[in-house]
Order: C-alpha cells, then structure tokens, then sequence
C-alpha cells in the first residue's frame, strides 16, 4: 500500500495524542461503545526497536507458538518473499526465505496451531482477480543463534473475493485451516472466510450482514490494516492507523455477530504507519509495529 498511501507517514505522525480507551460515541455504528466490567487499561510500553535494516515497512505481525516470546514479521510490497523471526530485544533471530513464493502485494501474518500464515491479500487498484495466501510448518531452528538463514516451501492456495475486488490488510487463521480476510474500506469493512486447500483456488464467502466500521472524522482512522485472533479464538484485535479495536467473542473465531459486540477502543502510541497487530502466544497483551527504520515494537495488555 506505500505507493498509495505515501504521505501516510506525516499525515500520523500526530496521531498518538495520549492512551486511553475511547467512548465509542463518536465512531459510526455498529461500533457502540466502550466495553467496562471485566475490560483492564494499560499504558503501552516500548519493547524494542527493530534493529535489521532490512525491515523497513513492517506490514504484518504473529507470536510464534513454537518460539514463545519470538515474532514472525515481514515487509510490504516490494521485499522479496520472506519472513523475518525477531526477538524482544529488537533482533533478527531468522530470516525464513518461502521458496517458489512471489510477494506481490504481503500484508499480514498469523499463527495458527503451528502453522505460519502469509497474506499476499493487498489490491489498493482494486484489479485482482485472486490473493494468495501462502502457509508453512513454524521451522526448526536454534531462537538463541542470530541472524540464521532459513528456507521453507511453504503451500499456496488463491482466494477470490465475492463482487467486486476488494483490497485488505487483515488475515486471520484457525488452527483447523480456516482463513478470515478482512477488507480495508473506509465506508465499512467486511469479513469474507473459507478454509486453506493447498494448491487450490477457493471462493471466499461473506461472513454476517454488517459491516465492521472503524473511526471518526479522517479517513485514516476508518481504514483496518492489520488484526489477530487470540490462540483459543475468543479475542480478536484489529488495528487503524490511528487506534486499536479488541472484541471478547461469543464463540470461538466468531465474527458473524460483531456487529452486536461492544469493542473496547484504544488510541495508538505515536506510531508512523501502523499496520501490525497480535496477541502473544498466551493472548494476554496485545504488541504493535509500524512502517519505517528501526521500527518500534508495543506492548499493552489486553482488555479482556
């Protein structure tokens, strides 16, 4: 999305005008509003800064299972197809090269099981006739060596969007294959999911009747760039460029009523260009990145 949205970086660079979760009042419905009761704040805390020159737009997050405190990250458009696995300290542990895959457009990643999903899902023309989403087995490595080179071949299958084509920053996952993609429109986003069949081409189906709406006045603060499910599935966070939005579900990966959940909103620390949300590994806090060198890496808890 940089060659869109390339003035993004100064239009935010105010935006993290201070912690707290938000009434949702001032958002378009169906988002209603705060949740309270059982829902915790917590002020962000700077982890690290990524330290690999190489990453410079992150674009996506997911805690490793088989690693704990280790993360799966990657660039957007225009890197080559691979992965990068970083520690808390800001350093690259791997660099996990998806031998045979083509990183047309990545925008998200996530763990499921132990399972390593990438989205190539980004359309900003609205003129692909499929996304690929790409998958590979976490692989066998030593997470106290550094700057290890891996190569994985991971499996591929190609999703089409119904109607028109769609663009989106959001890939979700369960460990039984089923995939989420959520779309990145300003007017309302919408959730569309089948399961991964490797080396096949599936037809995503909606998912509920309403659209997801995010934000107030600004476009920016409409647009999801990137969200998770906690591991057992009954959390789900979804970032702006300007706020975090985190759901306790129903059911497991159960986003067809959303609409009737109250979020609870939190503005985003001063970040350039958000667009990388997960859950750790235990789903209790919530860790941000952005686009940009030496790209600083969030931690909160969760609300839930």
């Amino acid at each position: 999305m940089k060659h869109l949205f390339i003035f993004c970086g100064i239009a935010l660079c105010g935006c993290g005008i201070g912690w707290k979760a938000r009434s949702a009042e001032v958002l378009a419905a169906p988002v209603s509003s705060v949740a309270s009761g059982n829902a915790r704040e917590s002020a962000p805390t700077l982890v690290a800064n990524l330290q690999d020159p190489r990453l410079l737009e992150v674009s996506g997050l997911a805690a490793s299972r088989r690693y704990p405190g280790l993360f799966y990250t990657h660039n957007d458009s225009g890197d080559s197809a691979r992965v990068f696995l970083v520690n808390k300290r800001g350093e690259t542990v791997a660099a996990i090269t998806l031998k045979g895959a083509y990183a047309r457009d990545w925008e998200d990643i996530t763990v499921a099981g132990n399972r390593v999903y990438v989205g190539d899902i980004g359309d900003n023309l609205g003129m692909r006739d499929a996304v690929q989403v790409y998958r590979f087995a976490e692989p066998a490595l030593d997470p106290q060596k550094m700057n290890a080179s891996v190569e994985v071949v991971p499996e591929v299958c190609a999703f089409r969007i119904p109607g028109a084509a769609r663009d989106a920053e959001t890939l979700l996952a369960s460990p039984e294959g089923r995939i989420w993609i959520l779309s990145k429109e300003s007017g309302g986003s919408s959730f569309f999911s089948e399961t991964f069949r490797a080396g096949k081409t599936r037809n995503l189906e909606r998912v509920g009747t309403s659209k997801t709406r995010f934000g107030g006045d600004g476009t920016f603060t409409k647009l999801a760039t990137g969200g998770d499910f906690s591991g057992d599935g009954m959390k789900l966070v979804v970032t702006t460029y300007t706020q975090t939005y985190e759901w306790k579900l129903n059911a497991p990966f159960g986003v067809s009523d959303l609409a009737k959940i109250k979020p609870v909103i939190r503005d985003l620390p001063r970040l350039k260009q958000c667009e990388s949300v997960c859950y750790s590994a235990d789903g209790t806090q919530i860790f941000v990145s952005s686009e940009g060198k030496n790209a600083p890496l969030w931690k909160f808890d969760s609300a839930f």
